[in-house]
């Protein structure tokens, strides 16, 4: 569900440091207690060579100097941000938070010593296996992480999670750190494809990274090869149970299982659907309904019931609305992403839904790795292909990637104008969707009615008048309307939940590839249209929406024995 305001095109990292702002705010302060020069100081220690061998402090955690508290020198604004963040407390409450923990991914020493993040964009030429750690690599880097004074969050199978303060991270990669926020797009149709920033960030759109590389050498331990940062990816969009009227043509959950083709007598239960989002509040309408909407906290996003976007609220309603017996596991984004995806994974998830990416098939090795193991590992991770983006993952060959189909009021189906589908300029050959799940229009995707988090962004910046703008809804009422594919690719999480439940049931065993063919075969063409793109659905398979339309009678069908 690509959200205006919350589709971003990300900045430069190559900021130009002497345009930068510093957080210090006794640095004015100090300038104006005296004209004289400041005298000299010592050099000052960083937190790396403290802990090396052979000093005396080494074996003993580095600790951030009082220095630091002021952000003197750590982190900087990016140019620009300070007019958005000055007078704001939100924002700058959201920039000292960040200051505070910055998360990060260590990238160990391989087993064939090749250096995983040189092959960004060229990952799926290799195997997977040469890029795992060193056992001794993992441990090595560890135990020198820890003396260096970060926290280990969690050891993935391709990278480690850590954090730790901004000027620790500043003293001990070298790198000048600063505070940038994701840039936004207009729904504007004639400029949509060009960056642009009109409006101010929330503070969930702050994030810290280095001006110059999100990838960066250390020589801090000989068991390292990089410290990776990843920049957040972009989303595709007294309480009530029951959804508020509306005056124009929407879809209901009922309305979704008639066009999806769900017979009676299939719920999904028994299988677990996992969606990493930005997070799952409890809503009323899943409560009241007794579906089994678990929230699920992990080492590195441990409040998954908050949700200030509200965007994983509502599209569990997809998931939940085809296959309302499946155990949903909502997991809250995490820096890195991977951790929340090894999360439900070790959860013993069967399917991995994601609605969300970057665009231009911006691809991250550790996370492609990642995925790619999980799904060799007998995981079903569906991506959504993105609202007019050229999205990543969403367009790997590994995953099962959804687009958008309209059904209007009279039961025509047309290619969504607000979905993406494309060929892929990364994986030759890959046509990106596989198979579509229901979305609506431009300007807005304003077609399916769900719950969300009371005021929430989403709810907020969606409500008001006047449709197709806006969906009619109130600021804070727990309800939005919309769709994108963020929404699509749950409701083929869901289906596939169907086929799984069935094919346990009648002792079959269904591989990605296997329920890959099946969603393709059994999908109903569609040829009218085009996709966001502007790529005509012509012929059948084509670009704008894949195979076409899932069909849970015919899938199911054909997996019977």
């Amino acid at each position: 569900m690509l959200i205006r305001g919350l589709a971003p095109h990300f900045q430069s990292l190559a900021a130009v440091l002497t345009k930068h702002f510093p957080l210090d705010i006794m640095a004015s302060r100090r300038s104006r207690k005296s004209k004289k020069a400041p005298p000299r100081r010592k050099r000052r220690v960083t937190a790396a060579e403290k802990a090396a061998p052979g000093s005396k402090n080494a074996g003993k955690p580095a600790r951030a100097s009082r220095r630091s508290k002021s952000f003197a020198s750590a982190l900087w604004y990016a140019p620009g941000l300070d007019a958005h963040i000055k007078g704001n407390r939100a924002l700058t409450k959201a920039a000292r938070t960040l200051a505070e923990r910055v998360v990060l991914t260590v990238a160990p020493k391989t087993v064939s010593g090749e250096l995983i993040q040189s092959y960004r964009g060229r990952l799926h030429e290799r195997d997977i296996e040469d890029f795992r750690p060193r056992a001794d690599a993992v441990e090595g880097a560890v135990r020198r992480l820890k003396r260096l004074g970060f926290a280990v969050l969690r050891r993935g199978r391709f990278g480690i999670t850590i954090a730790g303060h901004c000027e620790l991270v500043s003293d001990v990669l070298g790198v000048q750190l600063i505070v940038q926020a994701r840039p936004q797009r207009t729904s504007v149709r004639s400029t949509q494809n060009f960056a642009v920033s009109y409006q101010a960030p929330e503070a969930v759109d702050l994030y810290v990274a280095p001006s110059d590389s999100l990838t960066v050498s250390s020589a801090v331990s000989p068991h390292i090869d990089h410290f990776v940062f990843t920049p957040p990816p972009q989303l595709f969009a007294e309480l009530s149970d029951t959804p508020p009227l509306r005056n124009y043509f929407t879809l209901d959950g009922a309305a979704i299982r008639r066009l999806l083709n769900v017979p009676e007598g299939v719920s999904g239960e028994g299988v677990k659907v996992a969606i990493v989002d930005t997070g799952f509040f409890k809503h009323p309408f899943y409560t009241s309904r007794n579906f089994d909407y678990r929230p699920m906290a992990s080492a590195t996003a441990p409040d998954p019931e908050k949700d200030r976007i509200g965007h994983g609220t509502a599209i569990a309603f997809n998931a939940l609305t085809v296959a309302p017996r499946a155990t949903l596991l909502g997991f809250k984004q995490t820096e890195p992403p991977q951790d929340a995806l090894e999360a439900a994974s070790d959860a013993g998830a069967d399917i991995i839904s994601g609605s969300w990416g970057w665009d231009k098939e911006q691809s991250f090795p550790i996370l492609e790795a990642t995925i790619r193991a999980l799904v060799r590992e007998g995981k079903i991770v569906v991506f959504a292909s993105g609202n007019g983006l050229q999205a990543w993952p969403g367009s790997m060959p590994e995953v099962i990637s959804v687009g958008g189909v309209f059904s209007a009021q009279d039961g025509t189906l047309e290619a969504s104008n607000f979905a993406s589908g494309y060929l892929s300029s990364l994986y030759p050959g890959r046509r990106v969707p596989d198979i579509a799940g229901l979305c609506g229009q431009r300007p807005a995707g304003i077609y399916i009615t769900m719950p969300s988090a009371p005021g929430s962004i989403l709810d907020h910046n969606l409500s008001g008048p006047s449709f197709p703008d806006r969906d009619e809804t109130e600021a804070d009422d727990g309800w939005l309307c919309s769709s994108g594919t963020s929404s699509a690719a749950p409701q083929v999480a869901g289906l596939i939940a169907l086929l799984l439940e069935q094919a346990r049931r009648d002792g079959i065993v269904l591989t990605s590839e296997r329920i890959r063919d099946v969603l393709q075969q059994s999908a109903r063409p569609v040829e009218r249209g085009s996709s966001a793109q502007g790529i005509p659905a012509v012929g059948h398979p084509n670009i704008a929406v894949g195979y076409g339309l899932v069909d849970a009678g015919n899938a199911l069908e054909r997996i019977r024995p």
